[in-house]
C-alpha cells in the first residue's frame, strides 16, 4: 500500500524536496502551502504528487511529514497540529537551527517520532519558482536523532538522503 509523505512548504526547499522525491519508494508526495500562487505553480509545473492547502486535512493519513517552514514557521506548526499526526508518524525539518525547532517537537505525542534534519543546501534566491529536483545532489545531510529515535525512521532517512543524491549523512547532537 502506498504511503503518504507530506511536505509542509513549499518554498525553494521544500519545492526541491517535493521534485527531488517523486518517484521514492512506494511514498506518494504531497505538497502543502498556504499560499494560492505557490500551490497553483506548484501543481502546474508538476511539484510533488499533488497539492494542497489544507494540512488539518492530510495530517491524520501522513506517514512522513517533513516540516520546510522558517524556525518559528516550525514551532507554531507543532504547536497548532501536534494532535493531528498520525501514530506512528515520522516528522523531520530542513532547518538549520536545531535546538529550538527540537524543543518545539516535545509537544508531539510519544507515538510520533521526530528527527531533526538538515540538507545542507540551498540558492541565493528563495520562492518554489526556484525550485531544483537536484538541489541536493553533493550536498551533506545532517541528522540530529535522540535516544528514542525509532530504527527504521532513521533508516528512512538515511534512504531519503541518498535518493535525494547527497554526498553522505552526518549524524550528530544539536
Amino acid at each position: 500500500m502506498k504511503q503518504t509523505m507530506l511536505i509542509v512548504g513549499l518554498g525553494l526547499i521544500g519545492g526541491s524536496l517535493a521534485l527531488a522525491l517523486k518517484g521514492f519508494e512506494d511514498f506518494e508526495i504531497v505538497g502543502v502551502d498556504v499560499s494560492q500562487p505557490t500551490l497553483r505553480y506548484a501543481a502546474e509545473h508538476g511539484v510533488g504528487d499533488r497539492v494542497t492547502e489544507d494540512a488539518a486535512a492530510e495530517l491524520p493519513q501522513a506517514d512522513v511529514v517533513a516540516l520546510a517552514l522558517h524556525p518559528q514557521g516550525i514551532v507554531d506548526f507543532l504547536a497548532r497540529y501536534r494532535d493531528a499526526f498520525k501514530p506512528g508518524a515520522l516528522v523531520w525539518d530542513v532547518c538549520g537551527v536545531k535546538t529550538a525547532i527540537l524543543e518545539a517537537a516535545q509537544v508531539l505525542p510519544g507515538t510520533v517520532d521526530f528527527i531533526g534534519c538538515h540538507p545542507m543546501a540551498g540558492t541565493e534566491f528563495s520562492g518554489i519558482e526556484h525550485a531544483q529536483a537536484d538541489m541536493f545532489q553533493g550536498a551533506h545531510y545532517i541528522l540530529t536523532p535522540d535516544e528514542g529515535t525509532q530504527p527504521e525512521h532513521l533508516a528512512l532517512m538515511e534512504r531519503v538522503a541518498r535518493h535525494l543524491g547527497c554526498a553522505d549523512v552526518v549524524r550528530t547532537t544539536p
